[in-house]
């Protein structure tokens, strides 16, 4: 029984990451007010400024986002399955 809640959780969490990174991706407007306003991003924002930071996020945060949710959502369906 606790696999399936734990499967359900991984793929609660795969959809929503995967849904804002292609979302980030998509519109770059929201990935720069997100970068603007988060405190995860703070010290990005310190280290490069808002604008470089919102490029490093485009080239490596996004996809790295979009390939950590498809993870999660393929080990939940894998620990659903067994």
């Amino acid at each position: 029984m606790a696999e399936i809640i734990y499967s359900l959780l991984l793929l609660g969490i795969g959809i929503l990451g995967l849904f804002f990174s292609v979302k980030s991706l998509i519109n770059p407007a929201f990935a720069k007010k997100y970068i603007d306003t988060s405190p995860k991003a703070w010290l990005l924002r310190k280290l490069f400024g808002v604008e470089k930071a919102s490029i490093i996020t485009r080239k490596i945060g996004i996809p790295l986002g979009i390939i950590f949710s498809l993870g999660l959502i393929i080990l939940g369906i894998i620990l659903f399955v067994i």
